[in-house]
């Protein structure tokens, strides 16, 4: 007898603190942690990465989270994009350390949802370039069309493609199922507005992680996971918790649980918690 599994949450999300990596100060190890944590999320078939506002005295965290976001974004385009969306400056000479993520989006292009780039913009139109069985593929949309459905109306972007009809697909409405990778995004807003812009996006449920969360175990968040179809999973940074973050309001969250119940180490670093929740979450 087969053992039935339970069904796929259709879309998952998780958002990390722009303070995510301010504690190293290497930045060849950054990159390539940011990098590492690319991996895990694919493993995991995260959908959309949003690294949201996280205030720091003593630094620039707006900067950090763009850089984190860019690095994420190198890593889930494909390599035969990657020239195309990412003209490299000497700034990016470290780039190389990113490991590959090996996922089939990255060793096959036969389909049907696939990534393209924007190669430029003028007048109205976006022209779009996206590959196909090896063969490049073009097709014309309008600045309206591109704007409507979430992105600004620049060229060099990544963009994920349904090659079936030629139209560009919303970051929201990527799937596990027919999964490329994810989508990073940044925020510029504070973590209760972020959680707000996720609701309209998404819906579903929203759960927060921290050490003073309750157990996983002694929630009902299991029973819920079988028959919701979007969620989204907070993390804190390496110098505060979701607790301590600038914008937290408990009621934002439908859950907030601590997955280690008998953690050894102080702490855990957010590429730790991203892999150990997803594993305990069994998603």
């Amino acid at each position: 007898m087969i053992k039935e599994t339970k069904p796929m949450v259709e879309r998952l999300n998780v958002l990390i603190p722009s303070t995510f990596t301010s504690n190293l100060k290497n930045r060849i190890i950054r990159t390539y942690v940011i990098g590492s944590l690319s991996r895990v999320l694919c493993i995991g078939r995260v959908t959309n990465v949003i690294v949201y506002y996280d205030r720091d005295r003593y630094f620039d965290s707006n900067a950090l989270g763009r850089y984190i976001v860019k690095i994420l974004k190198y890593s889930v385009t494909p390599p035969w994009l990657k020239k195309y969306v990412f003209p490299l400056s000497p700034k990016d000479r470290y780039i190389g350390v990113v490991p590959p993520l090996q996922i089939n989006s990255h060793i096959s292009d036969d389909g049907p949802i696939v990534w393209g780039v924007i190669d430029r913009v003028s007048g109205g139109e976006v022209h779009v370039r996206y590959r196909v069985n090896r063969k490049w593929q073009r097709f014309v949309t309008s600045k309206s069309a591109l704007s409507s459905i979430g992105y600004p109306e620049k060229a060099n972007q990544l963009v994920p493609i349904d090659s079936r009809n030629n139209a560009i697909i919303p970051p929201y409405e990527l799937n596990r199922k027919e999964y490329i990778g994810y989508f990073p995004y940044y925020s510029s807003s504070d973590l209760h507005h972020a959680i707000s812009q996720i609701r309209k996006k998404f819906g579903g449920i929203v759960v927060g992680t921290s050490k003073k969360g309750e157990f996983f175990e002694s929630t009902n968040l299991q029973d819920e996971l079988k028959t919701v179809k979007t969620v989204t999973i907070v993390f804190g940074g390496p110098n505060r918790g979701i607790f301590e973050i600038d914008g937290f309001k408990k009621r934002d969250f439908d859950y907030i649980i601590n997955i280690m119940e008998h953690q050894e180490t102080k702490t855990l670093r957010t590429e730790e918690a991203v892999m150990l929740t997803l594993c305990k979450l069994g998603l």
